[in-house]
This record gives C-alpha cells, sequence and structure tokens, in this order.
C-alpha cells in the first residue's frame, strides 16, 4: 500500500473546500495550522468525512481537532488507513 501523500491531501483539500484553484500544499507548510492555510472547521469535518470514506480512516472523538497541520494529518493517515 503506497503512503497517503502531501499531494493526496493538497487535491483532497481543494476537492472540501471546492476551490479548483487552490495551490498545492507543499512541505514548508507541513507544520502551518489547517485554519491559517484557510481550511475552516467545517471543511475539516469534510475532509475527516472523506477521509473515513475513501480510506476507511476512524475519526473518534477529538481526534480532527488534534490533527492541526498537515504533517499531523498526514501521520495519523498513513497510521490508520485501511488496506485497499
Amino acid at each position: 500500500m503506497t503512503s497517503f501523500a502531501l499531494t493526496d491531501l493538497s487535491e483532497l483539500v481543494r476537492s472540501v473546500t471546492d476551490d479548483a484553484t487552490r495551490p498545492d500544499l507543499d512541505e514548508t507548510q507541513l507544520d502551518t495550522s489547517m485554519e491559517a492555510l484557510g481550511v475552516d472547521s467545517m471543511w475539516l469535518i469534510d475532509l475527516a468525512h472523506r477521509l473515513h470514506k475513501d480510506h476507511g480512516v476512524p475519526f473518534p472523538g477529538q481526534a480532527m481537532v488534534d490533527l492541526a497541520t498537515p504533517r499531523l494529518v498526514l501521520d495519523y493517515v498513513n497510521r490508520h488507513r485501511s488496506p485497499r
């Protein structure tokens, strides 16, 4: 199984924010808060839903609140996703 990469997260963020012009996330933004990147709490909920639906990633309780940066999201997804 290939890992869920920053490019995958960028594509998903564009999809949930419905902003096809949003630039790709890059390595300099790995530790930038999702909020500072323009991803609000409602979009985070959509992101969690899509990650669960498309990749089998569970998001119990506070998990999404604790995943405040792209790096934390990538690490969590790669640890918890279901093999396809």
